[in-house]
C-alpha cells in the first residue's frame, strides 16, 4: 500500500502567519491560532514491517502556537542549524563542503550527520563547531572573524538575540 511509505503532511506546504506574523515574531507567552489554516492530512505508520505495523490518519484542522522562551530557543537553534547547512550545500566546490563530504559516515546523510553538531555547537555558544578533527565551521553569531560559511545576514539578525552573547 502507498501509505506504509508516507510520513507527515501529505496535503502540500502552506504558508502559516500568525496575527500577520511568523511564529518566531511572537512575544513570549502568546497563545495564537493560525491566520489562514487549510486542513491537512496527517499519516503515520507504527511498527512498519511487522505483523501488527498500524496505520494512523488524523485531518488537522487548525494550529496555534504557545511562545515561550523554550519554544524560541528551539526554534532559533533549529534555524541557525538550517541556515549553516544551508549555507554549507550551497557551493558544493568549496573546500568546507569537500571536507564534510569526506568525514560523513558511510550510510548517514550529509544532514543527519551535521545538523545536530552544528545544533549542539550553536546551544553551547561555541565560537567555532569541530565536525571532525580539522574540519571546523565557525559560528557566525559568536565569532566576529573571518566565517568559514555565509549565511545571510538577516537570518543572522533574526536569531541574534537567541544564538548570540548580546
Amino acid at each position: 500500500m502507498p501509505i506504509d511509505y508516507l510520513r507527515g503532511n501529505i496535503s502540500g506546504r502552506q504558508d502559516i502567519e500568525y496575527n500577520g506574523a511568523d511564529a518566531y515574531s511572537l512575544a513570549d507567552g502568546e497563545v495564537v491560532s493560525a491566520d489562514v489554516y487549510l486542513p491537512r492530512l496527517i499519516t503515520k505508520v507504527a511498527r512498519l514491517g511487522r505483523p501488527n505495523m498500524m496505520r494512523f490518519f488524523q485531518v488537522r484542522t487548525r494550529t496555534s502556537v504557545n511562545m515561550s522562551a523554550a519554544m524560541r530557543s528551539n526554534l532559533a537553534l533549529m534555524g541557525g542549524a538550517g541556515a549553516l547547512f544551508a549555507a554549507l550545500c550551497r557551493d558544493k566546490t568549496a573546500q568546507i563542503y569537500t571536507d564534510c563530504v569526506r568525514v560523513c559516515p558511510r550510510g548517514e546523510t550529509l544532514r543527519s550527520f551535521i545538523v545536530p553538531l552544528l545544533r549542539v555547537g550553536l546551544a553551547a555558544k561555541q565560537s567555532s563547531i569541530t565536525i571532525a578533527d580539522g574540519v571546523i565551521i565557525t559560528n557566525p553569531w559568536i565569532y566576529s572573524g573571518t566565517q568559514t560559511l555565509n549565511v545571510p545576514a538577516s537570518v543572522i539578525s533574526k536569531f541574534a538575540g537567541v544564538l548570540s552573547n548580546s
